[in-house]
């Protein structure tokens, strides 16, 4: 359970810990490792799932949609998932979709799109690429969305990217 992964910290460790929940964990629980979409009832049972653990300390929601199964997850799955942590005062974070579309600013709109979704504040892990106009192909899509897209004091409220180099 996350509160007994929490007690091995306790007056042990001198830095802060916060524990996400893998969107991966909850699918091979409630579904295993085959490639489908959830059903009402395994959704239901993820997101039970994922308030328990977050009821228990746990910080928020974090996926790996590049890596089975986590990556067999639709968008409304994780916004579904990510609605429950935002709920609940958790952050959805990410490792993006790269395969995704154009495969360079299509997997970023596709996180930005599900903190939108879900309003939970989120943050994503970029490659490190660096875009023509000097940023992460995050970022220059972040700002594009801030700058044009519908539901902009929303998305300015609850946008949080995480910039890391790979």
């Amino acid at each position: 359970s996350v509160s007994s992964y929490l007690a091995l910290f306790d007056r042990r460790s001198p830095v802060n810990i916060a524990v996400l929940v893998g969107n991966t964990a909850l699918r091979i629980h409630a579904i295993g490792w085959t490639n489908v979409q959830a059903t009402t009832k395994t959704l239901a049972e993820m997101r039970a799932m994922l308030r328990a653990a977050m009821a228990e300390g746990a910080f928020g929601l974090s996926t790996g949609l590049d890596y089975p199964p986590g990556s067999f997850a639709d968008t409304d799955e994780i916004v579904a998932l990510a609605k429950v942590a935002g709920d609940l005062g958790g952050i959805y974070h990410t490792h993006v979709r790269y395969r995704l579309g154009d495969r360079y600013l299509d997997p970023h709109r596709e996180a930005i799109e599900i903190g939108r979704q879900s309003s939970t504040i989120f943050s994503a892990t970029m490659s490190g690429v660096t875009s023509v106009i000097g940023s992460s192909p995050g970022i220059a899509c972040a700002r594009m969305r801030v700058r044009t897209g519908p539901g902009v004091n929303t998305l300015t409220r609850t946008l949080v990217v995480a910039v890391s180099a790979a």
